[in-house]
């Protein structure tokens, strides 16, 4: 009984092992360069692989997966019984493979799938030359396009200048560069100094890295201009005894200090304005000399003595141009100098007082005696022209001016005197552009003629009080009107080009003739009467010569008058004898 108590006790735990064996369904597992999934199978179905739509797509039953298609990879596939270890398929796979195979619902199945690049790839090694180490680039078709920025090495004292073929810096890297074989890239450096600024007692100013020549705006930045109370800054030195002035855009050779120099601040100035639109106020103590000097390629100026300056600025000096300065006492406004003349080698030294403020100016012009100047009175810049007369108009630019419409060039800023071509221009001669504002009357006198001066347009918001007088000969002038009819009014609002026209009344002028400027004729007393009320005189305004006078048939006016005069004098002479 013990025995089989013991047999039944063995035979339920093979049993109890035995059974989930049984009882389980099949499976496929999936490895996909080395990515493995696996699907339960509980029915009989299909397992597959194929080409579709760009992707390697693959699976068993309903259930699918898929990966990209590459063009330049080969892929390898296995599918495998794992219940006897027996290889199913194995093949290439390519966009023409459509395979499938079907499973029990209890078997064991895997399928692999491996693929790797065609197409050959490499090694880029860097050599740093003393930097930082980049590490080694593996399994590379082509150069980095970011080559010379995401592997960037560094080095104290260097500048990174990019990533060279070869170690004697002949070829240098071209990004995205298809490989054909290994390489190694060679690191070109530059050296590169530090400036480091002493300000003697003034403010701070940063350190300077990474430079390989002194900065060209040392002496006039605000980035490099210190402060100091009670003083003013003369400079940097690139000595401690300020005897040697640094240069900006001098090149480095090792690390440098800068040193400021100052000066104490007196109730004495000097006003610099020169070439370049620079300007700077100088602050000095005790009297001193206002010095310049030419030489060579600079003029040099400042304050001190000809032998040695205390404060000095320079400017190039371009003999294809000519230099003069000025100088102006700004506590009287009187001029020192004026339009002196600079000429190469020469030193000129002015005395300035202690407690007093000058002004310099320096002057550079182009080397021509003949030009013509533009003034263009608020409109836009039009370049001076080298001539000895005016050209033709045609051949000079004309200006623009929002608002306003271009009347041409005149002598006068006011307007007068246009200028001609082949007018001739001695020395430097300025001219004005004259404008006519886009609201504006223009005057037709509709067959009569201005009295005096006039301008056909007149530049106006509203239209004037006063308008030109104008006359014609045989008409009576009624008034201005507008294009439609209506009357001219002052005070009327003017938009844009306003055209006026004066408005005539024929007269009756039977008889009448005009010679010579004057009213001369014959006509009865009515039409005489009329003309003389409608504004006609028998003389011109101002006129006093009687021996030019109107005559009615054929008879002067005096003559008439004289022979009624006589006529009266006798009837009174006859009336006198024939009553006596």
């Amino acid at each position: 009984m013990k025995k089989i108590i013991i047999a039944f006790c063995v035979a339920a735990i093979l049993l109890l092992f035995c059974v989930p064996a049984f009882a389980l369904g099949g499976e496929v597992v999936f490895n996909v360069n080395g990515n493995m999934s696996s699907v339960e199978l509980t029915s009989s179905s299909t397992l597959f692989i194929k080409y579709e739509g760009g992707f390697v797509k693959y699976g068993v039953g309903s259930t699918t997966y898929q990966i990209s298609y590459e063009s330049q990879t080969n892929y390898d596939v296995t599918i495998v019984n794992e219940d006897t270890g027996v290889e199913i398929d194995v093949f290439n796979f390519d966009t023409s493979t459509d395979w499938s195979y079907s499973v029990g619902s209890s078997g064991h199945y895997s399928m692999g799938i491996s693929y790797t690049s065609s197409v050959p790839t490499y090694s880029i090694t860097f050599n740093s030359n003393g930097g930082s180490a980049i590490s080694t680039l593996t399994y590379q078709q082509s150069i980095p396009v970011d080559i010379n920025t995401a592997y960037i090495p560094t080095r104290s004292g260097y500048a990174f200048d990019g990533w060279y073929r070869n170690s004697t810096f002949t070829t240098v890297v071209s990004p995205g560069q298809t490989l054909t074989s290994n390489i190694t890239l060679y690191a070109k450096w530059h050296a590169v100094y530090s400036i480091t600024f002493n300000s003697n007692g003034g403010s701070s100013i940063s350190l300077l890295t990474g430079r390989t020549s002194i900065p060209s705006d040392i002496q006039f930045s605000s980035s490099y201009l210190p402060t100091k109370e009670g003083y003013t800054f003369d400079g940097w030195y690139t000595d401690v005894d300020l005897m040697s002035q640094a240069v900006g855009g001098a090149a480095l050779s090792a690390n440098l200090t800068l040193y400021a120099k100052w000066i104490d601040v007196n109730n004495s100035s000097v006003f610099f304005l020169y070439p370049g639109g620079n300007s700077e106020t100088i602050y000095y103590g005790s009297a001193t000399n206002f010095v310049l000097k030419q030489s060579g390629d600079r003029i040099r100026f400042g304050l001190g003595t000809t032998s040695a300056f205390s404060v000095s600025r320079y400017i190039a000096y371009d003999p294809d141009y000519l230099y003069d300065f000025e100088i102006i006492n700004e506590d009287t406004g009187a001029s020192i100098t004026t339009g002196t003349r600079i000429v190469s080698g020469d030193v000129y030294s002015w005395p300035f007082a202690s407690n007093a403020h000058y002004s310099v100016i320096i002057h550079k012009y182009e080397n021509v005696s003949n030009r013509l100047i533009f003034d263009t009175q608020g409109g836009s810049s039009v370049s001076p022209i080298v001539c000895d007369e005016v050209p033709e108009l045609e051949d000079i630019p004309e200006t623009t001016r929002d608002g306003w419409i271009f009347n041409g060039w005149h002598y006068s800023p006011t307007g007068e005197n246009f200028i001609v071509s082949g007018d001739a221009v001695v020395g430097t001669v300025t001219v004005y552009a004259h404008w006519i504002g886009f609201n504006h009357l223009h005057l037709n006198p509709n067959g009569g003629d201005f009295l005096g001066e006039y301008l056909t347009d007149l530049s106006y918001d509203y239209v004037p009080e006063a308008l030109p007088r104008v006359y014609r000969a045989g008409y009576k002038f009624l008034g201005w009107y507008y294009q439609d009819g209506s009357e001219v009014n002052a005070g009327d609002q003017i938009t844009g080009t306003v055209y006026i026209f004066a408005y005539w009344e024929q007269l009756d002028t039977t008889g009448l003739s005009f010679e010579d400027g004057y009213r001369q004729g014959q006509a009865d007393a009515e039409a005489m009467k009329s003309i003389i009320n409608n504004g006609w005189s028998v003389f011109y305004s101002g006129f006093n010569d009687f021996t030019h006078s109107t005559t009615i048939g054929g008879i002067t006016i005096i003559s008439l008058l004289a022979t009624i005069v006589v006529v009266v004098i006798l009837f009174f002479v006859a009336k006198l004898f024939f009553k006596g």
